[in-house]
């Protein structure tokens, strides 16, 4: 089950779900920096 306190968190939880390379949060912390870090990655 997913647990999430934020959106980035969800996003995190939902792509490392689904196999996903994750990157670190520390350069991306607003969901929509993140998301795109996550695209960029995979």
């Amino acid at each position: 089950m997913l647990g999430f306190s934020d959106c980035t968190t969800f996003a995190a939880e939902i792509g490392a779900a689904i196999g996903l390379n994750m990157p670190s949060r520390v350069f991306a912390p607003y969901p929509i920096e993140y998301i795109k870090a996550i695209a960029d990655k995979n």
